[in-house]
């Protein structure tokens, strides 16, 4: 992963857009993937609180893949 290219795209991304992707996409990511995001996530401020939030959607993530859906 080019850590650099992805901060650069994240911080390209409208506020809403990437409001968006990082309350919902986090499952997706890659785990150096969402270190970077917590990362863009504090500098931008437009998620109030970054851990909780990549938190939940792991939780969510696990709860899905042990089949507790």
């Amino acid at each position: 992963m080019d850590r650099e290219a992805v901060i650069t795209h994240y911080r390209r991304m409208p506020d809403a857009q990437f409001t968006y992707f990082a309350t919902h996409e986090v499952g997706d990511l890659m785990p150096d993937a969402v270190e970077v995001l917590r990362q863009v996530m504090k500098e931008r401020g437009t998620v109030p609180d970054p851990d909780a939030v990549i938190d939940v959607q792991r939780r969510r993530l696990l709860r899905g893949v042990r089949g507790g859906w």
